[in-house]
């Protein structure tokens, strides 16, 4: 135990005070004439002794109230542990207490209901309270204070370091650098307000102490520096960064470099026995943030806290720099209904906006687009409504005009304290219409099907998505299907081994391709002839493409569905997004194929009922894909698809996640990696990248490749890509900030128990209470506290004793007594 005062201690000599006061100040006999002398000698005889006894308790109790206030002004500290009670001692103590009451009142209930004299019963009543007593204190100490005073020792019997106000630290000071700490509160961004709070602290370092300053999540190595000079001109450098801020990574290189460095200090005492060497540093770990929920990894295991828990002298001091009831608004995800539309197309942009806290005026969202010269030209707007949970969703229409593309900018109609969340960014791919080759044995096998991607009206008007073209499976076998974004083999009879090569060097190349099998099977015809030959769909060739191969086709019952499961597939997150997965439980299959398939494809839908077998399958080639359907598209008699408005989605959407341009990505968020898809070439090319600061960087792609993998993106923005070549061939690519950029919600110390472990941390706002905690963490726990709770719960015990002898005494010496 330290003292923070010790020469206070001297004052221990007034617990004599009392004594001399009861020597001094006690009662001198008054003689009385009375008769009946040998009653009256008896009765005094027998009440000295119970007043002699009550006031050593009383004088006892003053002693240790005079005692407790010494102590109490000098501040005693105690070496960091648990000093609170466990529940079993809880426990334990209040069973112990609560037995001796009911011996105490049992005994006493039970001698006044067999009419002992007065003199008598209040003889037994004060030995009675001696025996209850002494034995009560007996099993507190042994019960309750033994196992609690091994556990408190067995926690602070070898401390990491000595406890001393004057012993070096080895500090860390983690920054948040967020965006999120660009909020502006009273003059200064959160950040400002933590750069500050870090010098100060770092001002108050004892002498001989060294620090390190992390501002990044990227793992770099730490160095502790003696030069506080140095390290202060490190913290006033600090800037946000556009970067994913993760604490959880931060702390951990913390934990590290902390880890290292001690090794080090106890190698550097490699002279010493082992046991005799010990850490020259206190540890400790500031970080500086604004507490929000965005910047944690919650959830999972937690290796920070298992490495908090055997990290022992290492101290965890959060600074919370964050405002108590922020006011914000910003947008969250952005979402674009598709990247690559064919011109004249439109898209559906969508975007969350969330807000925080009170505001009067209307919000608008605002919509920016780009024009050929680049200036951008509002488009629109949108008012965003006030809602419950916050968070609400803005939506426009976009429409590709211009090729190759169009790129535009979301902005909110007001500024609020936080700017890096009001805008967002967002470009789209624009191509001629894409090229799709329809293959099947007759035209009006695929007639259906073409009208629904590509009706003619839309076709007349310019405004077709495709451009759709037919062959037979003779012509496919030779054609150059390069040209085509897509091809569909459909219904097709008997597709020989020339057509599966053909089509299995297109899928390699990036190509796109589905086949449906839509007829029922020649072996159950009777000319054996007209349908699908299943084993032409069963050979060599045709199994080198195939997501599976056909074994029969059935009749099924009705209510038969298809039960689209992948949901993490992006066909059935478009459908999820236009509502149809709901819709599809309402359709019908009448007649499927049962397949085998093949160990690399994947089940992306299946049929309900005893059926259960694939209804949609996938396979991947080189860099091309390969789609199964197992059911009819377009024919009513196989299923209730062409019934539905839905056989359009389905049709429109399974040909864009096939195609390889719709797979193409403009939309980024900071921290993912950047690449565009190019034609290949036989001679190298060269590419410049102008950035959002309009800083051109020059690229290049080697002879035969076809993906061109781009720098990092160091800000959020819009990033040209032209080709040296041909100044023409562009592409525009967004970065935005992630969606949690703006999200101020503050993190529980509930999921900061599970992240860093409970009493692992503490959470201040200003460097005072700091201070108090920084005592614990160096010097010990500081019971000043505690000491006073005892003190007024020993005087108000003083008093009540006090009271109640006074009160006997008087009872005793009254004409009425006895």
């Amino acid at each position: 135990m330290n003292w923070l005062h010790p020469g206070i201690l001297t004052a221990l000599v007034l617990v004599l005070a009392p004594v001399a006061l009861h020597l001094l100040l006690r009662a001198r006999p008054k003689p009385l004439a009375f008769p009946a002398l040998r009653l009256i000698q008896a009765r005094k005889t027998m009440n000295r002794r119970r007043m002699r006894l009550r006031h050593w308790w009383l004088l006892l109790l003053r002693m240790l109230v005079v005692a407790l206030i010494v102590l109490a002004v000098a501040r005693p500290t105690l070496p960091p542990a648990n000093y609170a009670l466990s529940r079993r001692e809880w426990l334990v103590g209040a069973a112990i207490l609560a037995v001796a009451a009911i011996a105490y009142w049992g005994m006493l209930s039970m001698w006044r209901r067999g009419g002992m004299a007065r003199h008598r019963l209040l003889t037994r009543q004060t030995n009675l309270r001696t025996v209850v007593g002494l034995g009560t204190l007996a099993l507190l100490l042994l019960l309750v204070a033994w196992p609690y005073q091994r556990r408190v020792a067995a926690e602070i019997s070898s401390p990491a370091t000595p406890q001393a106000a004057n012993i070096p630290v080895a500090a860390v000071f983690l920054v948040d650098v967020s965006r999120r700490m660009e909020y502006r509160h009273e003059g200064k961004t959160r950040l400002e307000a933590a750069i500050k709070l870090a010098s100060e602290q770092l001002g108050r370092l004892p002498q001989g102490s060294r620090a390190a300053v992390l501002a990044t999540t990227r793992r770099v190595p730490l160095v502790f520096s003696s030069d506080l000079t140095a390290v202060l001109d490190q913290l006033s450098s600090v800037a946000p960064t556009d970067e994913p801020v993760v604490l959880n990574d931060m702390l951990q290189t913390a934990l590290e470099a902390q880890r290292d460095d001690r090794e080090r200090t106890l190698e550097e005492q490699a002279s010493l026995p082992e046991a005799a060497r010990q850490d020259r540093f206190v540890r400790e770990v500031y970080l500086f943030t604004d507490l929000s929920r965005s910047a944690w990894r919650i959830g999972g295991e937690s290796p920070l806290r298992s490495q908090l828990e055997v990290f022992e002298g290492l101290s965890v001091y959060v600074l919370d720099v964050g405002v108590e009831r922020p006011v914000n608004a910003g947008f969250g995800a952005i979402r674009l209904e598709r990247e690559n539309v064919a011109v004249g197309s439109r898209v559906r942009l969508e975007a969350t906006v969330r807000r925080e806290g009170p505001s009067a005026a209307p919000l608008f969202a605002e919509l920016w687009m780009n024009d050929a010269s680049g200036t951008p030209v509002k488009a629109g707007q949108s008012e965003v409504p006030s809602t419950d949970s916050g968070q609400t969703a803005v939506g426009f229409e976009i429409e590709a005009r211009q090729l190759p593309g169009v790129s535009g900018e979301l902005r909110l109609s007001q500024t609020d304290p936080l700017p890096a969340d009001n805008t967002a960014v967002f470009a789209l791919g624009v191509h001629p219409p894409a090229r799709v080759l329809l293959i099947g044995d007759s035209a009006s096998d695929v007639s259906l099907f073409r009208r629904a991607i590509a009706p003619q009206e839309l076709v007349k008007s310019g405004r077709a998505r495709y451009q759709v073209d037919f062959s037979t499976v003779a012509a496919a076998g030779r054609a150059n299907l390069g040209q085509y974004a897509t091809v569909v083999l459909m219904n097709a009879a008997s597709p020989g081994s020339a057509l599966w090569e053909n089509l299995a060097t297109y899928v390699e190349n990036g190509g796109g391709l589905l086949v449906v099998a839509g007829k029922t099977s020649q072996l159950t015809t009777q000319d054996g002839t007209s349908g699908i030959d299943p084993l032409a769909y069963r050979t060599a060739a045709a199994l080198s493409v195939l997501p599976a191969s056909l074994k029969a086709s059935l009749k099924v019952p009705a209510g038969t569905t298809i039960d689209w499961m992948a949901t993490d597939h992006p066909l059935v997150r478009n459908l999820e997004a236009y509502g149809a997965l709901a819709i599809f439980a309402g359709l019908d299959i009448a007649r499927l194929w049962t397949v085998s398939p093949h160990p690399e494809a994947r089940v992306v839908a299946s049929y309900t009922g005893n059926e259960s077998s694939p209804a949609l399958l996938e396979r991947s080639i080189g860099r091309g894909r390969v789609f199964l359907l197992t059911t009819a598209l377009g024919d009513p008699s196989w299923n209730d698809l062409p019934r539905s408005w839905m056989y359009v989605v389905l049709s429109d959407l399974m040909l864009q996640t096939l195609s390889r341009t719709a797979q193409e990505r403009h939309n980024f968020l900071m921290g993912e990696a950047l690449a565009v898809d190019v034609a290949s070439a036989a001679a190298p090319r060269e590419f410049f990248l102008r950035r959002p600061d309009f800083v051109q960087q020059p690229l290049s792609l080697s002879a035969g490749e076809t993906r061109l993998k781009l720098p990092s993106a160091a800000t959020p923005g819009l990033y040209e890509l032209t080709s040296a070549e041909d100044a023409a061939a562009r592409q525009w690519l967004a970065v935005n900030r992630g969606p949690e950029t703006g999200n101020l919600t503050k993190v529980t110390s509930t999921e900061l128990d599970e992240v860093l472990g409970p009493d692992r941390y503490s959470i201040d706002r200003d460097l005072a209470v700091l201070e108090r905690r920084l005592n614990v963490g160096r010097l010990g726990q500081e019971v000043y506290g505690l000491l006073v709770t005892v003190l007024a719960m020993f005087f108000l015990l003083e008093q009540a004793t006090a009271t109640w002898f006074y009160r006997q005494e008087e009872a005793n010496t009254s004409p009425t007594a006895g």
